[in-house]
């Protein structure tokens, strides 16, 4: 069932049968859906961009619809895209003359500092931007998760930069609704450690031989892979300092190098800022795949985004996070594809990536 409101907090209409959704939960980033319906069935004009959509009352599952679109080879069928409503921080850059930087603190604390300065309680500097605010989020109680770390912005898109912090710490992030106070909350999450590793929770495998692992498709790539590199700090030309930051103590054929260039960044900060700088060109490995739901492995129940599981396939066998989870409906049948370990960048994230240079 998929409930559709506006930002507003009221409900605008009910729709259950559509002929497909995706909906793509992302753990360090953010996830996506695709919508296919019956241009006439009932309700269908209420999905217009800007609104949000529920997916099967669950807070935590939340879209914002960014386009609609009619089908040209089938004039009856509109397709209506968008984002997890946390896209919504790709709305902000984090906006300021000189950096704003977090001290010491555990990452959570880092997380709602950025969207609290940039989303709910805004400042340019010392000066309040309250066209910036948006009225109806709000940040959820802190807990102090994650570990303690130190953090710097300036001129990023904010999506990028919770993407960065989750990967750099391991916390998850969402936008989850709360339609009684009409309000939405940004909060951080804790993956459990489910692996056979581990003894505070029952283990969670999925496999070949427990026959829950449908499909799968294991990917090694280091095609952009760089493990040495060059910290470029704040100067001008021969009198830049220069900090070399390293993966590993890579030589000869196994040493990748790459310019970091960091014009803005003190020496003092140049380390630990080229050692974040470099986790971007690391290698991609992960496994995709389709699962069964069987006993004592359901979904949402006895594991979830986010958790550490162990996948063993084709002789392969590792302790992986699932970062991302594709749900497929479809004439009332439900299908998981799930993402272990990184996630595979597309072409734009990589130019993104590539493109991508410290103010």
């Amino acid at each position: 069932m998929i409930e559709i409101i506006n930002s507003k907090f009221e409900l605008l209409g009910v729709i259950s049968n559509y002929e497909s959704l995706i909906f793509n939960r992302a753990w360090h980033g953010v996830g996506d859906f695709e919508l296919h319906i019956n241009k006439e069935k009932k309700n269908v004009d209420k999905l217009q961009k800007d609104n949000f959509i529920i997916i099967n009352k669950s807070k935590n599952k939340v879209g914002i619809i960014e386009d609609a679109k009619l089908d040209c080879n089938n004039t009856k069928t509109l397709i209506v895209t968008g984002k997890q409503l946390k896209g919504i921080t790709n709305r902000r850059l984090t906006v300021t003359d000189s950096y704003d930087r977090v001290a010491e603190t555990e990452a959570e604390n880092v997380f709602k500092h950025y969207i609290n300065n940039h989303m709910i309680d805004t400042y340019y500097n010392d000066i309040k931007t309250p066209e910036r605010n948006i009225e109806w989020l709000r940040l959820a109680e802190t807990q102090n998760r994650g570990i303690k770390t130190v953090w710097q912005s300036r001129y990023e898109y904010l999506d990028v930069l919770m993407e960065h912090i989750s990967k750099d710490t391991g916390l998850g992030w969402n936008i989850f609704i709360e339609l009684a106070q009409k309000c939405a909350f940004f909060d951080v999450y804790e993956g459990k450690d489910r692996s056979i590793h581990q003894s505070d929770n029952p283990p969670i495998i999925f496999s070949d031989k427990k026959r829950n692992l449908a499909t799968s498709t294991i990917t090694d790539n280091s095609s952009s892979w760089k493990n040495t590199g060059y910290a470029l700090g704040k100067g001008e030309l021969e009198d830049r300092p220069l900090v070399i930051v390293k993966e590993n103590d890579f030589t000869g054929l196994n040493r990748r190098e790459v310019l970091l260039d960091m014009n803005s960044i003190e020496v003092s900060d140049l380390a630990d800022e080229g050692k974040k700088k470099l986790e971007d060109y690391k290698q991609i490995k992960s496994i995709e795949g389709s699962v069964y739901q069987i006993p004592n492995m359901e979904y949402e129940k006895d594991w979830d985004l986010g958790d550490i599981v162990t996948v063993e396939t084709e002789g392969y066998s590792e302790d992986k996070r699932i970062t991302n989870i594709k749900e497929v409906y479809e004439r009332n049948n439900q299908t998981i594809e799930i993402n272990f370990g990184d996630k595979i960048p597309e072409l734009i994230e990589q130019l993104r990536k590539l493109n991508k240079g410290v103010l």
